[in-house]
């Protein structure tokens, strides 16, 4: 038996650009996240637990 082969959904038109201005807008105002509480709480278990 054939495996049926579907269709790719194509955005065009103003749906296309909005698309593209929308992940633009999210890539510019992207942020980071910041570990450095959970970091320094590891260091310090790690310390008491005579691990490393």
């Amino acid at each position: 038996m054939a495996i049926e082969i579907k269709n790719i959904p194509v955005l065009k038109d103003s749906v296309a650009k909005r698309f593209c201005e929308n992940a633009d807008k999210a890539y510019s105002s992207k942020g980071s996240i910041e570990f450095k509480s959970q970091k320094d709480s590891v260091n310090y278990i790690l310390e008491k637990s005579k691990l490393s």
